[in-house]
């Protein structure tokens, strides 16, 4: 085999196994539990956030209208989410994302765990 086809070769295994998972947060997340720092579970409230891919997001109860809108954006640099709106409504601020797969993800800050579930 030349020398070429090696290195090409080569070159497509690296791209291929460089490549990470593209972070997908964007879509409408339910609350499925909370935890505080003490390790205290919190039942589920019955809240949903929805991250438009604008950088928007609106949320609320389920079963209601949403109460929450507002912007996110996702620090890929720091692993940070940041979220935020004009409106104070609860759960603004910077959150490291632990984990996100398609159905699920989790985020920490200061004082609380939250469990996300698709």
């Amino acid at each position: 085999m030349n020398h070429k086809k090696l290195l090409a070769i080569l070159f497509t295994a690296l791209l291929f196994i460089s490549c990470k998972d593209e972070i997908k947060i964007e879509g409408k997340w339910f609350v499925d539990k909370s935890q505080s720092k003490n390790g205290k579970l919190k039942k589920p409230i019955n809240k949903w956030i929805e991250f438009y891919p604008n950088g928007t997001l609106i949320g609320g109860k389920r079963g209601e209208s949403e109460i929450k809108n507002g912007i996110w954006k996702y620090d890929s640099i720091n692993n940070k989410l940041i979220v935020g709106s004009k409106k104070k409504y609860g759960g603004e601020g910077i959150y490291t994302l632990q984990k996100i797969s398609e159905n699920e993800m989790i985020l920490v800050n200061d004082t609380t765990k939250v469990f996300f579930k698709k």
